[in-house]
């Protein structure tokens, strides 16, 4: 299995059943994470950090997923005159911080980076 194989995978058993018609858009998510933590990584993967660089790229594809489902449905499934509102508040910014919180051993900086001093 290759390692954007198993980022989907693993974002799919986070999310549970995810419909056939979403999953190339949970699949750009997910190579858009491995590329994101790749480069927070400066570019490789070390040996050790392989299975929280997994587990990281495929948590923060899961938070983007349902930021991007809950913007598309606006929250809300409705079956005939049902409706279900399913709040999302605050749950991707979570598992963004865990995801980071994976990897913080070996990401430098947490993110912050200066862009200038001026006196």
């Amino acid at each position: 299995m290759s390692l954007a194989d198993d980022i989907l995978s693993r974002a799919q058993a986070l999310l549970g059943s995810v419909p056939e018609s979403r999953l190339p858009a949970l699949s750009q998510l997910c190579d858009a994470a491995h590329a994101s933590y790749l480069t927070r990584l400066g570019g490789s993967v070390p040996d050790d950090a392989a299975e929280a660089f997994t587990s990281a790229a495929a948590v923060s594809a899961a938070a983007s997923f349902l930021e991007l489902n809950t913007a598309l449905t606006g929250g809300t499934v409705r079956v005939g005159d049902v409706s279900v509102s399913s709040p999302r508040d605050g749950v991707a910014d979570g598992l963004r911080d865990l995801a980071d919180a994976l990897l913080a051993p070996w990401l430098s900086g947490n993110g912050f980076h200066f862009r200038g001093v001026s006196s």
